[in-house]
């Protein structure tokens, strides 16, 4: 299939555009302007392919807990992915019982059995939600929703069955009731900014206990109201993290910044005269046993504390985790009498600590996982793509040439650069630098930890490296403002030197370097929970050798007033400085920072941002490529003619100059955009010339062949190119020339010359015939509430309904939208009636963004007397999350008449579907 290629002549696209669409041709990307460059015009980028899923090596787990189930002790938790996944484990027997796919969720630090011996899980993704499984029907279902909250951290529940979810952003508590499924929002718990957590919640007696990150613990009255901090004697900072009741009398709660734990008596409304020292989370269990309550250490050592003496003893064993959940079970076990405390591990292996015994069992994983998401790609010096994953443990390494991956230990990286044979990972929490040396396998200490900024600080936001320094910009930790800038001398292998607060109370997002200055772009915003005191972002410069900063501008462009986050800042061929900001791209001048061009490429209010993202951007044979917000966008640098490619969450350009990828609606899969022109060919070839992958008589000749070939493209001569171009594969491959060039620049090679030859071949196709339809786009008006062109085949409601929606388009402004979240309904639009001549062969198509779930594409023909005569059904689940061609195609009857083209999720299929641009042709002359 031809890629979608880029040309200057726009009344011969639109002549013919049409009938390459039809011809199975990708659409044309859309330009901002008529004007083109001759580099983007002669780029070809080849529709989306799904490569893998790299990050597979781990299962990833926030919590558990232990409820009964048809007699049996079970375990219940949720793998995160995408869709995280609910495991039911049968403890007695030591066998997985069932998984269960919470669609939309990605994850969960929160799972409560109450009184009735249902489970609850509040979940992360798509939004905050409580889901209900029931131990009797063994089904899993959403029971409430918070709107405007994202993160719902810490639940609890009380002796009636009701169950309290603490969240973030709003700092909210909520209760729902299972009787008469109502939702309560008892608001926020405190109001000091407006991003607040309720990261652990306990409920005892009439009070709901909430721990938040502004060390502070509330005591909710239900019945008046009334708030109390029970913490302001204990003189502690950060967030609670942590907080479990016990015996239905005490608070056991855990700081995260000095890992103190301390013990209040709810009954007596005192704290007990003890600091737990080197506590470490995430729970402890919910009944004390023999008065002692049990905990783990940063050491690893299994505790006790007693509650009545207040002493702790060191049981003896031993345990290499926190607790996820821990539940006293008496397990069927005659080797471990009594009651033994049940937690699960990050990678869904049980551990049972038997206290009479002073034993600790570990049982090996029986966890169905998912697919870990990715967080960064990013190319490396090996011609393989660095990949971290979000929450996780494990990057991953692909190798595009094979298709294969290999794993690393990584925690959560932020941000990848590539510097000489090295990767640099930025690791959060805790701001530190990993590296990774690409000449030798992953090991324990490959990669390893460079160096930690400290200061403060706790994301990294950027990294680059000049001089044979290395330069970090980051973003502060909960609660403060003042990111910085960091230098550490790679060649010496000091101690980094921090300098913050180089933009007072900013951040500091992205950083590029020329000639001994750092050019620096700044986010107003601190770390979470606190609100920025800045009103706009800056760009500034730093004098390397005299440690001071030079400049700070505020962005001069029209219409772009108080920018919250400036950047990326990256250095083009011409020297100019190029940045992006909103939907703007600007080149600024590095001496002076004034503006030398700027233009806006996406619509007002069309793009939304985290805190501290900014617009990524990466260069490749003098095409600047752009992610505004999920935008994936190829820019001109000389006129800014603009390209949207594809939807991306984060990006990178491999060696091949192709485009590697992950999906904001499915960040588990990585995927590609093959690009190909002549231009990103000699490029590759220069490349590896000098890099001496390629020598000189290979070189040579590789070149004046592609040289020739591009002269006669210039002049239109397609044929001629070819020839050229497959003299350059004959040279490429001879024998005599393999001493003189890598495989892995030829394999490279190969592929580019070919893809070339593939797009400038004339495609050998049947004549087609399109045929006219009413409305394929769904641009026209609507009349009288109908949709002209096409009628609704059933009766719709507020579960399925279908509407022309400007939410999403494949063109134009609009498409349709088909929701349908009942499998006892169906939801269809017809067209108008189209007739057809029986024998002949007629093709539909449309294009589909599946958001979730299923939908079908149908051809049906009929007789004179409107009797269905015969069905082609294209039915399609979510397939890249983005538009992607669905057809079918049909031989008409000798009695049918007409036929009918339909959008339809049949009463087998939920999902939310909209369709976009159909086409129906015939290869009849």
């Amino acid at each position: 299939m031809k890629g979608k290629s880029i040309v200057n002549n726009w009344l011969l696209i639109l002549a013919g555009l049409l009938i390459l669409v039809l011809a199975g041709i990708p659409s044309l990307v859309q330009a901002n302007s008529g004007q083109e460059s001759s580099e983007l015009a002669n780029t070809s980028y080849g529709e989306p392919e799904k490569l893998i899923a790299p990050l597979t090596g781990t299962v990833s787990i926030f919590d558990g807990a232990v409820g009964k189930e048809d007699g049996h002790n079970v375990m219940y938790t949720t793998a995160k992915g995408i869709p995280a996944k609910l495991n039911v484990i049968d403890l007695d027997n030591y066998k997985l019982l069932r998984t269960i796919a919470l669609e939309d969720a990605e994850s969960t630090w929160a799972h409560e059995v109450t009184v009735d011996g249902d489970l609850y899980v509040a979940t992360i993704g798509g939004g905050a939600k409580l889901w209900k499984y029931s131990p009797e029907t063994k089904d899993a279902e959403v029971v409430a929703t918070f709107p405007g909250q994202t993160f719902p951290y810490s639940i609890t529940s009380d002796p009636e069955g009701n169950v309290y979810v603490g969240t973030y952003p709003s700092g909210n508590v909520y209760k729902f009731n299972p009787k008469n499924e109502e939702v309560t929002n008892y608001g926020k718990m405190i109001n000091e900014s407006s991003k607040q957590y309720i990261r652990s919640i306990a409920y005892i007696d009439g009070n709901i206990y909430a721990g938040t990150a502004k060390d502070k613990i509330i005591k909710y009255n239900i019945a008046s109201g009334e708030k109390t901090n029970i913490a302001a004697s204990l003189d502690e900072t950060g967030t609670v993290y942590d907080m479990d009741k016990v015996d239905n009398r005490y608070l056991f709660i855990r700081y995260n910044d000095t890992n103190n734990g301390y013990i209040y008596d709810t009954q007596t409304q005192e704290w007990l005269d003890v600091i737990v020292p080197n506590v470490r989370g995430l729970h402890v269990e919910e009944e004390s046993y023999n008065g002692s309550v049990y905990y783990m250490t940063p050491d690893d050592k299994f505790m006790s504390i007693n509650l009545s003496t207040l002493e702790i003893t060191d049981t003896g064993m031993r345990y290499g985790s926190g607790l996820r959940g821990a539940d006293w079970v008496e397990l069927s076990d005659p080797d471990l009498p009594g009651k033994s405390l049940v937690t699960i591990n990050w990678s869904g292996s049980v551990t049972i600590f038997n206290i009479e015994t002073n034993q600790v069992i570990e049982r090996p994983s029986l966890v169905e996982g998912a697919p870990a998401i990715m967080n960064k790609v990013k190319n490396g010096p090996d011609g393989n793509i660095y990949i971290s994953g979000t929450q996780a443990t494990e990057g991953a390494i692909f190798n595009p040439i094979d298709n294969s991956t290999v794993s690393f230990k990584l925690g959560q990286g932020d941000s990848i650069h590539s510097v000489g044979n090295k990767m640099l990972f930025g690791v959060y929490p805790g701001a530190r630098i990993f590296e990774y040396d690409t000449n030798n396998e992953p090991a324990d200490n490959n990669p390893k930890q460079l160096f930690q900024i400290g200061e403060d600080q706790d994301r990294i936001s950027d990294i680059i490296s000049a001089d044979g320094k290395t330069f970090v910009g980051s973003i502060p930790d909960y609660g403060k403002l003042g990111g910085a800038l960091t230098l550490y001398d790679a060649t010496e292998q000091t101690t980094p030197i921090v300098y913050r607060n180089i933009v007072e109370n900013q951040s500091v997002v992205s950083l590029a370097y020329k000639d001994g200055i750092v050019y620096g772009s700044t986010t107003i915003n601190g770390g979470l929970g606190i609100d920025p005191v800045a009103e706009e972002a800056k760009i500034f410069k730093w004098d390397v050798e005299n440690e001071q900063k030079i400049e700070e501008i505020s962005l001069s462009i029209e219409g772009i007033n108080n920018p919250q986050t400036i950047g990326d800042l990256s250095f083009g061929k011409n020297g100019l400085l190029w940045g992006a900001v909103d939907n703007i791209i600007f080149a600024l001048d590095p001496d002076t920072l004034d503006v030398v061009k700027s233009k806006k490429i996406y619509p007002d209010g069309a793009l939304h941002y985290a805190d501290w993202q900014t617009v990524d951007l990466e260069w490749s044979n003098d095409i600047l490529y752009a992610k505004f917000d999920n935008n994936l966008t190829a820019i001109d640098p000389e006129t800014l003619v603009s390209y949207k490619i594809t939807d991306a969450k984060s990006f990178t350009i491999g060696d091949d100059g192709n485009i590697y990828y992950s999906l904001p609606s499915n960040r588990t899969l990585l995927y590609k955009v093959e690009v190909t022109s002549a231009g990103l060919i000699q490029e590759i070839l220069d490349r590896y010339h000098s890099s001496e992958d390629i020598m000189q008589p290979v070189y040579a000749e590789l070149t004046n062949k592609l040289e020739q070939a591009e002269h006669h493209l210039n002049k239109g001569d397609k044929s001629q190119a070819i020839k050229h171009l497959n003299d350059l594969l004959k040279h490429l491959n001879k024998e005599s020339m393999s001493k003189f060039i890598s495989d892995k620049a030829k394999n490279i090679l190969n592929t580019k010359v070919e893809n070339l030859i593939k797009t400038l071949s004339p495609e050998d196709e049947s004549p087609v015939n399109s045929i006219p339809l009413t409305n394929p786009d769904f641009e026209e008006p609507l009349t009288d509430e109908s949709i002209p062109g096409w009628t609704s085949a059933f009766q719709e409601a507020e579960e399925h309904y279908h509407e022309i929606s400007g939410e999403r388009s494949f063109s134009g402004d609009s498409s349709l939208k088909i929701v349908d979240s009942v499998r006892s309904a169906s939801v269809a639009l017809y067209s108008d009636t189209i007739d057809v001549e029986p024998g002949v062969e007629y093709m539909a198509s449309t294009r589909a963004f599946t958001e979730e779930g299923s939908a079908s594409f149908l051809l049906r023909f009929y007789d004179n007397d409107g009797n269905q005569v015969a069905n082609y059904a294209n039915h399609f689940e979510s397939m890249l999350g983005q538009w992607e061609e669905v057809t079918t195609q049909g031989i008409a009857p000798e009695n049918a008449v007409y036929l009918r083209i339909y959008a339809y999720t049949t009463s087998y299929q939920i999902g939310t579907v909209y369709f976009d641009d159909i086409n129906l042709w015939t290869n009849q002359e």
